[in-house]
């Protein structure tokens, strides 16, 4: 839905004007001018929301040059039942939204009814089927591995590390309980004690 800018003058000598501003000074079109009453015109123009904010900011200033300025305002996304109200340009970029949001429910609900009444395939054929099977196989590994995980073990072998090589470690395992910039000062416990969080996560040492 394209952005609408209304700017209201008195005379036809000051919309015209500002109208001619609005749309030297920026991207815009010329939606409508409309006949308030008691003398007083409103123009209507339609584009991106910062196109229309400047051509209605050029509009006020050739408005108010002429003494004929009254006010003006910037509707972002206009609705579409004031978008088809306006008519011309706003209206059509209104019906157009609504043509892509029907296509867009009918190609999915052909989809959907594809889906439904396709026969499945082999799962060997289907690279989706596969992937998602991958993932399940290393989930079940990953399970295996929290259940014959042995901390007292893990722990015994790091203690035999160095606190430098303990950091090392917690980098490359990108480790969840500790950001980066911990890693650089935490002592050797703090160390041994994310590590085997992180395996026990599933995390590989």
């Amino acid at each position: 839905m394209k952005a609408l800018g209304m700017v209201e003058v008195r005379g036809f000598l000051g919309a015209v004007s500002a109208a001619d501003a609005a749309l030297k000074a920026a991207n815009v079109e010329l939606n409508s001018e409309q006949r308030v009453g008691g003398g007083r015109r409103t123009i209507l123009l339609v584009g991106d929301v910062a196109a229309v904010q400047a051509a209605v900011d050029a509009a006020v200033v050739i408005a108010k040059q002429l003494g004929c300025y009254c006010t003006s305002h910037v509707i972002s996304r206009a609705d579409e039942a004031i978008a088809k109200l306006m008519g011309g340009k706003l209206a059509q970029s209104a019906e157009s939204d609504d043509a892509d949001k029907e296509l867009i429910t009918a190609n999915t609900n052909n989809g959907l009814k594809t889906s439904e009444t396709e026969p499945l395939e082999d799962l060997a054929g289907d690279p989706e089927k596969n992937s998602e099977t991958q993932v399940a196989l290393e989930t079940e590994d990953i399970e295996e591995q929290k259940k014959n995980f042995d901390e007292s073990a893990l722990r015994k072998k790091l203690m035999a590390y160095k606190v430098v090589d303990l950091r090392k470690k917690a980098y490359a395992m990108n480790v969840h309980d500790m950001k980066r910039t911990a890693i650089k000062f935490a002592n050797k416990e703090a160390l041994i004690k994310v590590i085997i969080d992180e395996v026990k996560r599933g995390g590989t040492f």
